[in-house]
């Protein structure tokens, strides 16, 4: 799969990082504008460079370029990695379809030693867990981009505020556990679902399977009078 998909996903890596840095930009030159309209706002007399127009203009020219350039190089992050993850479910079908046909049942069998699968099983390998595998993709850059956000996130907030900043990360922290708790009993309450899920399937399937053998040999009328 890294040789298949790996290349368009790393170029995906260096989208994100260049959004991430832009993020920080737009602050800054916001800051320099207000610095720029306070000081300037009330100054009668001639023009200086320092509250000239052109700088004020300038300053909205780069907020605007900021923006778009954060758009544009977004979207090439998210093109990329929708692309890899449907080429990624795509291929997790296949595979599975194919080790499919390939095992001696749609169960497996108890004497060659294969792990059985229910039929509901393959369905959700193939359409929910394939699924999964494509949305994963689509932020699973967010392990090193959550850390970088959040360092230079810090170092601005340090630039702005001074050290008043730790309150905010005690806050962040403290939240770290409550947030695992959840994550947690969310785990387990998706690994109960899948477990009805395939429960679900096969009975669906069983009951398909049954109406197509009524249907093919006619036993409507037989099973309507009982």
């Amino acid at each position: 799969l890294l040789r298949a998909f790996g290349r368009p996903y790393v170029c995906a890596a260096f989208f994100k990082f260049t959004y991430d840095s832009l993020q920080m930009a737009g602050p800054y030159i916001l800051k320099d504008l207000l610095n720029y309209l306070s000081h300037c706002s009330g100054q009668e007399g001639p023009e200086t460079s320092e509250c000239s127009l052109g700088k004020g203009m300038l300053f909205v020219v780069l907020i605007l370029i900021s923006a778009g350039c954060q758009t544009a190089v977004l979207h090439q992050y998210f093109h990329r990695c929708f692309r890899t993850g449907m080429r990624l479910n795509a291929s997790c079908i296949s595979l599975v379809y194919g080790k499919s046909l390939r095992i001696a049942s749609a169960g497996g069998t108890e004497e060659t030693g294969e792990e059985q699968r229910t039929s509901g099983e393959i369905v959700n390998l193939m359409a929910v867990d394939s699924q999964r595998l494509q949305d994963a993709m689509t932020y699973m850059h967010t392990l090193w981009s959550g850390p970088y956000q959040i360092t230079i996130t810090l170092i601005f907030l340090h630039w702005v505020v001074g050290w008043s900043m730790v309150a905010g990360v005690m806050v962040m922290l403290l939240q770290i556990p409550l947030v695992t708790l959840v994550a947690r009993y969310i785990r387990l309450a998706q690994r109960q679902l899948m477990t009805i899920k395939d429960q679900r399937i096969k009975v669906t399937n069983e009951s398909f399977g049954s109406i197509r053998l009524l249907k093919m040999y006619g036993w409507e009328d037989s099973f309507e009078s009982r």
